[in-house]
């Protein structure tokens, strides 16, 4: 019953996990000597402020307007900083892959035009938007597998 139930949860988790894409981009940055302290992380890459700025009000504002939406873009954006680099990836997840893409690269050129938010002395985008015909289905193996041994458990209970 067990392995019946896990098959059940395994096709119930399929058709109701939306499958999204994701699209990145990446800004590399020129920090500067005057403002290498102030941006570097201890990592050796740069601080978790890229992304409190990338996320912001007046990057995302920016970014709406170019796209011409009002949609809160800032929920479907990701920002990292790898270590010991001096670049920012940008990352959208997103149902549509299009829009994954329009809306990591208005982020990004939005914030390279408000480049004045971070003491950065310069910064250049690297690479566009990517388009991958891959759509993923966040944590389905996690719940699928959580919602199998609960369902397991609760047969071996009755």
């Amino acid at each position: 019953m067990s392995i019946l139930s896990g098959v059940g949860v395994y096709f119930l988790m399929d058709s109701r996990t939306t499958p999204v894409y994701y699209s990145s981009s990446q800004i590399y940055v020129i920090t500067g000597s005057e403002s290498e302290s102030s941006l570097r992380a201890s990592d050796g890459g740069l601080r978790d402020d890229f992304g409190y700025v990338f996320k912001g009000k007046d990057v995302i504002y920016s970014a709406q307007r170019s796209l011409g939406t009002s949609e809160d873009l800032a929920g479907y954006i990701t920002v990292k900083t790898p270590p010991n680099s001096n670049v920012v990836k940008v990352i959208c997840k997103n149902p549509d892959q299009l829009t994954a893409k329009k809306y990591v690269d208005a982020v990004v050129n939005s914030a390279v035009k408000n480049a004045t938010l971070i003491p950065a002395q310069s910064m250049t985008v690297i690479s566009e938007g990517t388009i991958d015909n891959t759509p993923v289905k966040p944590n389905f193996i996690k719940y699928t597998v959580a919602l199998a041994l609960a369902a397991s458990f609760l047969w071996f209970m009755v």
